[in-house]
């Protein structure tokens, strides 16, 4: 597994990826402003586009209506 996913919290990832993709920031702009690496950042992005039934981890339900605004 790689080091990003073990480092931390499943909630925290979920969030950066949430900003990620709400916020129309680049990849680099998001990772520096949590304080992680771009690669990290790409790694879980292309996990939560993959989906449930294949090992990875999945999206989760819901989230887009609970996910916070950009700010």
């Amino acid at each position: 597994m790689p080091p990003c996913l073990l480092t931390h919290p499943e909630k925290f990832r979920g969030d950066v990826v949430a900003v990620a993709r709400q916020c129309g920031m680049s990849v680099k702009q998001v990772a520096e402003g949590f304080g992680i690496v771009e690669p990290c950042l790409r790694g879980w992005l292309a996990q939560d586009d993959v989906g449930p039934g294949t090992g990875r981890a999945p999206r989760r339900p819901g989230t887009k209506s609970q996910r916070r605004p950009c700010q």
